[in-house]
């Protein structure tokens, strides 16, 4: 009878146990459910994504190099040789991957540097959206460029007129900048 009993007993724990087990096995699982449910309604609530948009500029003691957005997803990279006054843009096409614009300037003539002086330059570049002067397929870039010099304060702005269709079948196009505005930056004082 004995035996019965241990046997009876044994039987006893062992369904507890399962019984016990299989509680802990379902919270589990419930838990998971809710917490991936949960975790999925937080992740459909996303921020708007938010494009970069850089320039860079850098120079040395007789050359300086920056970038500059010519048009959407196009970008310019612009030159600056201290010892000529020569600035130069090349614009490489997207569905080409070549060079297919260039323009130049020189800017001596326009910073007013007297012949035999030394001008110390600093050039960037910045964005722009001339919505007002849209005509058609030519419009002007999306990039003014700045040169100063630093000896004298006195500062330009140039941008370039821009054809995207030009752009967008790998036709060459490309001239001198425009000219935008001169000042001296000292004296804050502006000539159009």
């Amino acid at each position: 009878m004995q035996q019965k009993r241990l046997n009876l007993r044994s039987w006893l724990w062992l369904g507890t146990g399962l019984c016990l087990g299989l509680c802990v096995g379902l919270g589990m699982m419930i838990g998971t459910i809710v917490a991936y449910s949960s975790q999925s309604q937080s992740q459909s609530f996303q921020l708007p994504e938010t494009l970069l948009q850089a320039t860079a500029s850098h120079g040395s003691d007789q050359f300086a190099i920056a970038t500059g957005p010519v048009a959407p997803d196009v970008e310019g990279v612009f030159f600056l040789d201290y010892i000529t006054g020569d600035l130069t843009c090349l614009v490489i096409y997207p569905r080409t991957g070549k060079f297919g614009a260039k323009y130049t300037v020189n800017v001596v003539a326009d910073l007013g540097i007297e012949q035999g002086k030394t001008p110390k330059y600093v050039m960037v570049t910045g964005g722009a959206d001339f919505r007002a002067q849209n005509t058609g397929n030519l419009r002007p870039g999306g990039c003014v460029v700045y040169v100063a010099d630093a000896n004298t304060g006195a500062f330009v702005a140039y941008g370039m007129p821009w054809n995207n269709a030009f752009a967008n079948t790998g036709r060459p196009q490309g001239g001198t900048f425009s000219r935008l505005g001169t000042g001296k930056a000292r004296e804050l004082d502006l000539d159009n």
